[in-house]
């Protein structure tokens, strides 16, 4: 019995951070954040030199399901201030997207959006997967919020 192909799981989520926009941007497209943001995500590498712009690439490593899965990506678009986009070139799964950025009066809007394919798994599974993507991406976002407005250290738009 073959397996068909699946369609890419589409995912995008945005949220409002009650940070400034420069504070809110450095802090999410540093990949070396993900651990404090991202649900599994365990170890991070960057593989070439120097600060990030297109052409920067990682080795990233996590838990998913209960088993550790590695990625290789790299950035593909990187704008200061106002977006970041990548994709994947090694791994068991292929996925593309990003981040876009807006200032807003209360602080930063970010949308985060992405295509993931994995073309090699039942249908039922690969429903279960888009569901799972969806929830954690959801909460990765609440969490970032969370976390940079509660961090003393920095200063949310209208706080002094």
């Amino acid at each position: 019995m073959s397996v068909r192909q699946n369609p890419p799981i589409r995912i995008a989520s945005t949220i409002v951070v009650h940070c400034p926009l420069e504070t809110t941007f450095t802090f999410v497209t540093d990949p070396h954040n993900d651990r404090d943001c991202a649900f599994g995500a365990t170890e991070l590498e960057q593989l070439t030199p120097g600060p990030i712009a297109a052409g920067t690439r990682f080795r990233q490593a996590g838990v998913f399901l209960g088993r550790r899965i590695e990625v290789c990506w790299e950035v593909t678009a990187y704008e200061p201030y106002r977006h970041l986009h990548g994709r994947s070139i090694s791994g068991p799964f292929c996925f593309s997207g990003g981040y876009n950025f807006e200032a807003v009066d209360s602080g930063s809007r970010v949308t985060k959006y992405g295509e993931v394919s994995l073309p090699h798994v039942g249908r039922a599974f690969h429903l279960l997967l888009a569901r799972l993507l969806f929830t954690a991406v959801d909460m990765a976002m609440k969490r970032l919020a969370r976390l940079l407005e509660s961090d003393p250290h920095l200063k949310p738009a209208g706080r002094q």
